[in-house]
């Protein structure tokens, strides 16, 4: 209950239920307005940089992505976890319901699941892979009060490239 109170939209409108449980909590409730006008200078000075990459993954992206600010490009790949996606998406947008603390654990079917879902959109065929696939940004937005983040945020930069990105 406690999390309603203060996590509540600010617009004083009644949150519909949803279907998914976890979307009348987590679904828009964060401002999004407001987390679009802090990141997009960030997201700006990034891309003039040359500094975003081509594989990024947008973790807690919600039900808005942040990460849909950055420019489409035709090699550009985002992926977006939550714990409320709704499986959606677009070409150059895979969105996966997971929970960010399972990251790293192989014998969890939920992961596996994600990995298997992430690998078909990625282009990756299992039974050939040499070498794991390494993103070039990482977007966490929203979950670090939630979980474990000194375990989590090490779980992603294990799957970082070597002098990639981790925005907080």
């Amino acid at each position: 209950m406690l999390n309603w109170l203060f996590y509540r939209p600010t617009t004083g409108q009644q949150v519909p239920k949803a279907a998914n449980p976890w979307q009348e909590y987590w679904g828009e409730t964060y401002a999004p307005e407001l987390k679009r006008a802090l990141l997009k200078p960030v997201f700006d000075k990034l891309e003039s940089e040359d500094k975003i990459g081509s594989l990024i993954v947008d973790i807690g992206s919600g039900a808005s992505p942040v990460t849909r600010l950055l420019a489409s490009k035709p090699e550009r790949k985002r992926i977006c976890v939550d714990i409320a996606a709704d499986n959606g998406g677009t070409p150059d947008e895979l969105r996966v319901r997971f929970d960010a603390e399972k990251v790293g654990q192989a014998g969890v079917l939920s992961f596996r699941k994600a990995l298997l879902k992430i690998c078909g959109f990625l282009e990756i065929d299992l039974k050939s892979v040499g070498e794991v696939e390494l993103v070039d940004t990482i977007v966490v937005s929203d979950i670090l009060n939630y979980v474990d983040f000194r375990k989590v945020l090490g779980g992603f930069a294990e799957h970082a490239k070597p002098g990639g990105r981790l925005i907080v």
